[in-house]
């Protein structure tokens, strides 16, 4: 049955009252776009998988319901989702740098590492996964590394906030590190936190 519940329905519905297609699969993933944001997930997850079962064929809901499965920290869901994804459309750089955030998530920063250089080679206008890598270098105590990330980044959107601030706090730590190097009998602890 195409409506299995009420949600389905209020949706269908709201869809109605807005004016807007809610037969086909874009618009019954933009309504759960609408849903997610008011942060009515499980509307946003019922409209997503409707959405997909009208057209198995659009990988955006599917893509949806991944972000909202790694939101809701449900890692291997999301997981699963993204490789399903993958395994259809290689070539989407946006599905490699959501599976290397759920994979950053899980502490899983090697195979995250992939993921993002995957997702940037493919897609090199991915702001976030520019950001997300220059994060992992920067744990990783590779500041060089991490300062070319967030570069690129910042070439990309000069005001993305994040990023913004992830530099301010590698180059505060340079400046520290700078200071202390420079008084004698002093060490520099270079520890990975």
């Amino acid at each position: 049955m195409l409506f299995r519940n009420r949600s389905v329905i209020f949706i269908a519905t709201l869809g109605l009252v807005l004016g807007l297609s809610f037969l086909c699969s874009k618009g019954l993933n933009r309504a759960g776009i609408f849903f997610y944001r008011a942060e009515r997930f499980q509307k946003a997850q019922d409209c997503y998988e409707l959405a997909i079962r009208v057209n198995p064929y659009n990988l955006a809901p599917l893509h949806n319901l991944g972000l909202l499965e790694k939101d809701r920290r449900h890692f291997q869901q999301a997981e699963t989702i993204y490789r399903r994804i993958i395994t259809r459309r290689p070539e989407w750089g946006l599905v490699h740098k959501s599976l290397g955030a759920c994979l950053q998530l899980q502490g899983r920063t090697s195979e995250a590492v992939k993921e993002y250089k995957l997702a940037v080679a493919l897609d090199p206008q991915l702001v976030s996964a520019w950001n997300n890598l220059g994060v992992i270098y920067f744990h990783q105590d590779r500041r060089d590394a991490a300062l070319v990330c967030y570069d690129k980044a910042l070439r990309l959107c000069p005001t993305d906030p994040v990023v913004r601030a992830n530099l301010a706090r590698l180059t505060k730590q340079e400046a520290y590190h700078e200071t202390r190097s420079n008084v004698p009998g002093l060490a520099v602890s270079r520890t990975v936190q």
